[in-house]
């Protein structure tokens, strides 16, 4: 018995592009590795209202957050936690659209970033 497996051949180029990804691609990140951390929840939550203020006043809608995934510290996440829980704030009282992990990292989502929807 022989199998035979098709696949199909596409020429380069060939493949249908979706013209609206870009609206979707992080127009500008913000870095939360190196914060003073004496910062404090409340420095945390600050700051980040803050930059997606600004963000969102410079024309930018799409940001990525690097909040990082706690490897390294002691403590384990640290940031993490205090901006989901504002964004779940922010998301319900319509300052944001939407917001998730970010899956440009590799396959499935990096637990280390999040994109918010401004």
């Amino acid at each position: 018995m022989t199998i035979i497996i098709c696949i199909p051949i596409m020429k380069k180029g060939s493949q249908k592009k979706n013209k609206y990804a870009h609206l979707s691609q992080p127009q500008v990140e913000f870095d939360f590795h190196g914060l003073d951390p004496f910062l404090g929840e409340e420095g945390v939550r600050d700051l980040t209202r803050e930059k997606l203020a600004e963000f969102k006043n410079s024309g930018k809608s799409v940001v990525r957050l690097i909040v990082g995934k706690g490897l390294r510290s002691k403590n384990g996440e640290v940031i993490k936690p205090i901006v989901l829980e504002l964004l779940q704030e922010m998301k319900l009282d319509g300052d944001i659209r939407d917001y998730g992990f970010d899956s440009a990292f590799g396959v499935g989502p990096n637990e280390g970033a999040v994109v918010v929807k401004i």
